[in-house]
């Protein structure tokens, strides 16, 4: 039981890229990184001021990480969890604004509010996450970078 117990202890471990110090728990160090900072921030301000134009959390993505970008995981991840939480954050702001109008509707087709939000915030991640690693990837075309 307690093999079981190291092993699960372990693979969340790699799998939230969390490190320990000093028996303190540190969060995931991209979530603090310039990058995941720039692309929610540039997601955000395009957001807000052009929300009809939703394709462009992708050419955010793409050209923070042009210009920001050092690793591929990283990149990913950055533009995955920044797209997500803009998105997700804006699809509640939304809902909040029209008392849940909107959604209330669309949940009487597709079943639960929750998962209609959940899903606007998974689209939102894949195309950040996506655009983000395009964006590495256009770089690392013309410069060395390290994978």
């Amino acid at each position: 039981m307690k093999n079981v117990r190291i092993c699960i202890n372990m693979c969340l471990k790699s799998i939230i890229f969390c490190r320990k110090q000093k028996n303190k728990l540190i969060l995931p160090r991209f979530l603090f990184s310039m990058l995941f900072l720039v692309i929610v921030l540039f997601v955000f301000i395009t957001q807000y001021l052009l929300p009809n134009w939703w394709w462009l959390i992708a050419v955010d993505c793409f050209l923070a990480t042009l210009l920001v970008g050092k690793k591929g995981w990283t990149a990913f991840l950055s533009g995955f969890l920044g797209g997500g939480l803009v998105w997700t954050s804006y699809a509640l702001l939304i809902n909040n604004q029209n008392e849940g109008l909107l959604l209330g509707r669309m949940a009487q087709l597709f079943g639960r509010e929750l998962w209609i939000i959940i899903a606007t915030g998974f689209i939102g991640a894949i195309m950040g996450g996506m655009s983000a690693l395009t964006g590495y990837y256009f770089k690392a075309m013309w410069e060395k970078v390290d994978d």
